[in-house]
């Protein structure tokens, strides 16, 4: 019995690992209802973080877990995917001269 109480505890764990809101200067992406988004995708190495400007004043622009590190993504069309989920869709992309990939999101 005991067992079975420790890997339901450990299965839990690991779903709500995934599962932690998601911020950028303080603000949950799902309380943000700009008409417009821009996200640049900036990889170092295999990771890709995002910066997102929705108009905020002043902070830290990458996305990042309630823990505060940067979360990381296998591709800038799977943060656009999951702001799909959120209300966008994605209005323009282009790559800037150095090679950034940037993203322009629409409300629906």
């Amino acid at each position: 019995m005991r067992k079975i109480i420790l890997l339901i505890i450990a299965i839990g764990a690991f779903i709500t690992k995934g599962v932690s809101a998601q911020k950028v200067s303080g603000a949950r992406l799902a309380d943000i209802k700009t008409e417009y988004i821009e996200a640049s995708a900036t990889q170092v190495s295999k990771k890709i973080w995002i910066n997102l400007d929705f108009g905020q004043k002043t902070g830290d622009t990458f996305v990042r877990s309630d823990d505060g590190k940067k979360i990381e993504y296998s591709s800038g069309i799977e943060f656009v995917n999951k702001m799909a989920a959120q209300g966008y869709l994605l209005f323009q992309a282009y790559t800037t001269p150095s090679g950034q990939k940037i993203y322009i999101l629409k409300r629906k």
